[in-house]
């Protein structure tokens, strides 16, 4: 289940009197994305590259990451399937000294358990996209020859065309990176079309 979300302002007054103080940015199919979530992505790079993302572009990346989870989650994927729990656990323990303890992570409003939660989801939805879009993804030796043949061009050496047998499996390897990626655009964008998004410009950070 999604986890609440999470503080992650600077402690002031109303904070050290109980009160959570944050704002909503989105809501993602029912789910809240809050500031709070913005900072903690980019404090501990919970999102890749989110530092030097501008605020929209971070909360169109948290959304698609909760249809993700969402999605993932229907499907009852758990830790134990995937191996995944000594990792993540590997990875909170890092993330947590970078933040300088338990103690850094409470002053950004995270406890070990919604960290470890959040890294766990991560593994989640990777196991997912492999195992759904990995084979599939995965071209003939006639669809490669013709790619290669269209791209004859990308694999000249000093000016003379090669020989396909030479670069088959790099030919293999990018077509492949190629098809798995639109497979994956093409399902965030059913999961976007299927879901309901709202933004709330007026809160933003």
């Amino acid at each position: 289940m999604p986890l609440p979300p999470v503080s992650l302002a600077a402690p002031t007054a109303a904070a050290v009197q109980g009160v959570v103080v944050d704002r909503l940015v989105a809501i993602v199919a029912g789910q809240p994305i809050m500031a709070s979530d913005l900072r903690a992505s980019r404090a501990l790079d919970l999102v890749p590259g989110a530092a030097a993302l501008d605020d929209a572009a971070l909360i169109d990346r948290l959304a698609v990451r909760e249809l993700m989870r969402a999605e993932v989650e229907r499907f009852s994927t758990t830790m134990t399937a995937i191996d995944g729990g000594v990792a993540a656990r590997a990875d909170a323990a890092a993330r947590t000294a970078r933040a300088g303890g338990e103690a850094g992570l409470a002053a950004l409003g995270l406890s070990p358990g919604r960290l470890l939660a959040w890294l766990e989801d991560d593994l989640r939805i990777e196991h997912y996209v492999r195992q759904r879009f990995d084979a599939a993804s995965q071209p003939s030796d006639d669809d490669a020859l013709t790619w290669f043949q269209i791209h004859e061009r990308d694999y000249l050496r000093d000016g003379r065309p090669r020989v396909f047998a030479d670069v088959r499996d790099e030919v293999r390897a990018r077509l492949a990176a190629e098809r798995r990626q639109s497979l994956i655009d093409d399902w965030i964008a059913g999961l976007r079309r299927r879901a309901v998004i709202v933004l709330v410009p007026a809160s933003l950070p």
